[in-house]
């Protein structure tokens, strides 16, 4: 296989397997009890998940666009989003801090994370990796993980791809609770971890301790391919574990209208070369593809594209 055909099938691989989890996120988004009134996107994946469960499974989902800014509407496609928020007569209106942080203390929000590791009881960490002292590398920080974790009645996780470097025996660093024994005695707090969502399978917090355990595996995937990418013991790998129902049509269908770039593939391919000319290509696209809105805005500055602002 040459090297540009060997770098589009990782790119398809990529894209078919980011559909899956991406429609697991969203079926389980329309889920949760209570339902949330309001979600957010941490990433395009999570942001797409909030999306497809809006227009797939729950009509009146609001979905709260980057820089504090509410949809009235879908902001288009995976990717237009910051540049459309530029555009006059956007329709979208402006959420403060503290009506966003009402809506996670009534536990009526919910986001899906992407952490840098996630061990057995739920506990997350986007801080650091390694010592404190000599941490390897240094991440974003906790941000509002803490608060998501504790008021939230339903801790979202993802990973694109399971294995010890993620998902492990203990973090590093606890940035969001998981483990409810590390909150001070009677604590009332609602938050609990929900679900976790692999390249390998669905995961719950069902465990006999409040440990992980495997609901569903990702079509393909043996019990054997999940163990191996584990690095402890794992409840509900032994039995029948049902496979996850692949993207159904209406999902497609929405996938296709979302992110008509393959956006969301860029989290889930394994071969270096083959991102980074995905991430090129999906960078020039997106250019071409925004500048009117650019241009837009631009003119009603009274300005002209490439004057200095």
């Amino acid at each position: 296989m040459s090297g540009v055909a060997a770098a589009e099938d990782a790119v398809a691989q990529a894209l078919a397997l980011a559909d899956r989890v991406a429609c697991v996120m969203a079926r389980l988004t329309a889920r949760l009890r209570p339902p949330p009134r309001l979600v957010g996107g941490a990433t395009p994946l999570s942001h797409l998940a909030g999306w497809l469960a809006r227009d797939v499974y729950v009509p009146d989902l609001a979905v709260l666009a980057s820089q504090g800014r509410l949809a009235r509407a879908r902001l288009g496609w995976l990717g237009q989003e910051d540049a459309a928020l530029l555009a006059v007569g956007s329709g979208r209106v402006a959420l403060d801090l503290p009506t966003i942080f009402a809506y996670v203390g009534a536990g009526r929000f919910a986001i899906w994370i992407q952490p840098a590791q996630i061990d057995r009881m739920g506990n997350t960490n986007i801080s650091r990796i390694g010592p404190a002292d000599r941490p390897h590398p240094a991440l974003a920080g906790s941000r509002g993980l803490p608060d998501d974790s504790v008021l939230l009645p339903h801790g979202l996780y993802y990973l694109p791809r399971q294995g010890p470097r993620s998902l492990v025996e203990r973090v590093d660093f606890v940035s969001g609770v998981g483990d409810r024994r590390r909150l001070p005695a009677g604590s009332r707090a609602p938050g609990r971890p929900g679900y976790l969502v692999t390249d390998l399978g669905v995961f719950d917090f069902s465990g006999p301790d409040g440990g992980l355990r495997l609901r569903a595996r990702m079509p393909g995937v043996t019990l054997q391919a999940v163990r191996e990418a584990t690095p402890f013991p794992l409840d509900g790998v032994e039995g029948e574990v049902p496979e996850v129902v692949p993207p159904t049509e209406a999902e497609r269908r929405a996938l296709a209208r979302l992110d008509p770039l393959g956006v969301r593939a860029v989290e889930f391919v394994r071969d270096g070369a083959a991102a980074a000319d995905l991430r090129r290509r999906l960078q020039a696209a997106e250019e071409e593809a925004l500048a009117p809105a650019a241009r837009a805005y631009l003119e009603d500055l009274g300005l002209n594209a490439g004057e200095g602002v």
